[in-house]
């Protein structure tokens, strides 16, 4: 037999389009192998609270990298926990109305709310790892995906046909059966489609924890998060663009490779009398289905696994004796064991509930009624943007919903935008209204530098803008130029540059402190003990010191710290030992807080702009230095930002007055 065309394109596409696949199959697979690998091994590292972050484009995969881990690990975390807090509430009717009022309840509270003990617990229950920090931000994201997952799953089991449990019952399924061939897929499509909204609420979780502040202490991720909030920061809006670039193409690219397919998978599970003439489709699902690795792989290793457990079931009373379906509710009401978990829970809640009303007992009444004011407020905000949400979303999916071919095009578009976190726009927003509005309306130190009218531009000879040789005030009635000695009238040769925000509000993520602010400020909290002779002076000094590594700072700030008060003060080394140990490794964290040698940041790399007491500041104008043609001058008068309360007075009233000072009178 003789074919005309035996190497037609159509049989040469046939045999080789699932080879393609199945090497990008394996592609995909190494790349996560990959991503699992790196990841770990950052993970396993010693603790960074405070990760710089860099804002180079290259940067950003890294960072994509390290965000999708956290949102993947949440995900899965979030769908053990629904799957086994529903499926406890849908067959415990003694738990359920307390199990649903509880879910409730934990889906109203805010992400951020479980921000304090999450993370401390997690870094008390794993020490000397990064883990402890990344396991507290992946559960706080874990908070923001789970409820409405578990409110899925609860409802799917609950609206499960009784002719389908009947028909379970009648063939003798184990509940691992009735589990993986009933529950599951009647299950499936509100699991995927509430998966969309969690991601995206995840998202949200995301962008708010990856870069946060409790108290004194500043923590900082590697991540897309933190990425956009210190661009956001710095004002680096190139960053902030690519940043949020990103954001949107792994979204659409989560839609189209992971979303989509699961949609079109789930929608065999659909229980319907009539199939449905429109159906989900899938290009990557109709991929995958092509590869012969993805269809026979999983299936042999599943069969392998499964078989043994089917086996050991058949041989249960449950799978060799038919029961009515309300037996297994009417068995075992009265069991002791489940009175007794009752009681012990009843007495924890009585216990935590009195606590928490002596612990409420210190509260005042202005602070609670600035807590009322404040959920008030917090009220009248979300069901304004309730409101306006529904105003306008009901219509339009009415309109959509009876229109299939708009659903058709308008769908995946709502998909992608719904899993772009809110959180993410922020910082345009920001840095937009900052730019369109700012100042005080000519008052203050804002209204004069950016109020109505007001346009300053400066030139700068170094790239840190710490030396500003020229001036040009452009606001109403006036345009003046002032120089400093020697300086071009025009700006000729410098760095131009017009006046904004960041300019005086300039600092990195977290504060970056200078070695004496920083040994001041634990002191002042009692971090560096101050009975420790010249405990100031030798942590200053110990500080400065210079330090190839972390590693090596980590080995020589303790060490500094006892040989110092081991070899001079012996005495005083002997009688607090434990405060000198604490002062060390007190010490080591303020380091570790403000200097990265790898990242080349040290003492001073990051200049404060805000104020002038450890830069120039303020005085980088305002130096009495700067003069215009007529004579004008910046002025460097301190009356003109301060409001001087006193002034080379012995003894102040004004400390009287604000009782930092007792009067004369009293004792």
């Amino acid at each position: 037999m003789n074919l005309p065309h035996p190497l037609a394109r159509s049989l040469v596409v046939a045999r080789t389009w699932p080879f393609v696949i199945d090497v990008g199959v394996a592609a995909c697979g190494l790349a996560i192998f990959f991503s699992l690998i790196s990841t770990g091994t950052y993970w396993l590292s010693k603790p960074v609270p405070v990760v710089p972050i860099s804002h180079s484009i290259g940067a950003l995969p890294a960072y994509a990298l390290y965000s999708l881990t956290r949102m993947a690990i949440a995900y899965l975390l979030s769908m053990a926990f629904a799957i086994s807090y529903g499926y406890t509430a849908a067959y415990s009717p003694r738990l359920e109305a307390w199990m649903i009022a509880v879910l409730d309840i934990l889906q109203s509270i805010p992400v951020l709310s479980f921000l304090p003990p999450v993370v401390l617990a997690m870094v008390a229950l794993i020490p000397g790892h990064q883990l402890g920090i990344e396991m507290g931000v992946i559960l706080l994201i874990f908070t923001g995906q789970v409820w409405n997952l578990a409110f899925s799953f609860y409802s799917s089991l609950k609206s499960i046909p009784r002719e389908m449990l009947e028909a379970s019952r009648i063939y003798r399924y184990s509940a691992w059966q009735r589990f993986w061939q009933l529950e599951m897929p009647n299950a499936a499509i509100g699991l995927v489609w509430n998966s969309i909204v969690s991601v995206a609420n995840g998202w949200f979780a995301l962008m708010a924890c990856e870069m946060f502040t409790m108290g004194t202490r500043n923590f900082q991720l590697p991540g897309l998060g933190s990425y956009l909030q210190t661009a956001a920061v710095s004002g680096d809006f190139h960053a902030l663009v690519a940043g949020f670039a990103l954001v949107i193409v792994i979204v659409a690219a989560t839609d189209q490779l992971i979303w989509r397919p699961l949609i079109a998978w789930s929608d065999k599970f659909k229980f319907e009398q009539v199939e449905s003439a429109d159906r989900s489709t899938s290009p990557i699902l109709e991929l995958l289905r092509r590869s012969s690795l993805v269809s026979s792989l999983p299936g042999r290793v599943w069969n392998r696994v499964e078989e043994p457990i089917y086996r050991r079931m058949s041989q249960t009373k449950e799978c060799r004796v038919v029961r009515p379906l309300d037996e297994g509710l009417a068995r075992g009401q009265n069991s002791a064991g489940l009175w007794a978990l009752g009681v012990a829970a009843f007495c924890v809640v009585i216990w935590g509930a009195t606590q928490a009303i002596l612990m409420l007992r210190t509260v005042t009444w202005p602070d609670l009624q600035l807590l009322l004011e404040g959920a008030g407020a917090t009220f009248l905000r979300v069901n304004a943007a309730l409101i306006l949400s529904a105003a306008w979303t009901i219509p339009v999916g009415v309109a959509i919903g009876f229109n299939p071919r708009v659903a058709r095009y308008v769908q995946p578009v709502a998909q992608v935008l719904a899993s772009i976190p809110a959180t993410a726009f922020f910082p345009i927003l920001l840095i937009g209204l900052v730019k369109i509005g700012g100042g005080n309306k000519g008052i203050g130190i804002h209204g004069t530098h950016l109020g109505p009218g007001v346009h300053i531009r400066y030139g700068h000879s170094d790239p840190q803008r710490q030396t500003i040789p020229w001036i040009e005030y452009d606001g109403p009635g006036r345009k003046t130029v002032y120089r400093a000695e020697g300086a071009p009238a025009n700006g000729k040769g410098l760095s131009i540059r017009e006046m904004d925000c960041i300019d005086c509000h300039n600092r990195p993520a977290h504060s970056y402190k200078l070695p004496e602010g920083a040994v001041d400020e634990a002191m002042f909290a009692g971090d560096l003990s101050a009975s420790l002779p010249f405990a100031r002076k030798q942590s200053v000094q110990i500080l400065k010191a210079a330090y190839a590594s972390r590693d090596v700072a980590a080995a020589r700030i303790p060490a500094a710290v006892e040989a110092f008060y081991r070899d001079n003060y012996p005495a005083a080394y002997k009688e607090h030992r434990a405060e000198v140990a604490k002062t060390a490794q007190n010490l080591l964290a303020i380091y570790n807080r403000n200097v990265f040698p790898a990242m080349k940041v040290g003492w001073g790399t990051y200049p404060n702009n805000l104020g002038h007491t450890d830069f120039p500041g303020c005085f980088r104008c305002h130096d009495d230095s700067h003069s215009s043609a007529d004579g004008r001058k910046v002025t460097q008068d301190c009356g003109a930002c301060h409001n001087v309360l006193a002034m080379d007075e012995a003894a102040p009233k004004v400390l009287t007055d604000l009782g930092i000072v007792e009067s004369k009178g009293t004792k």
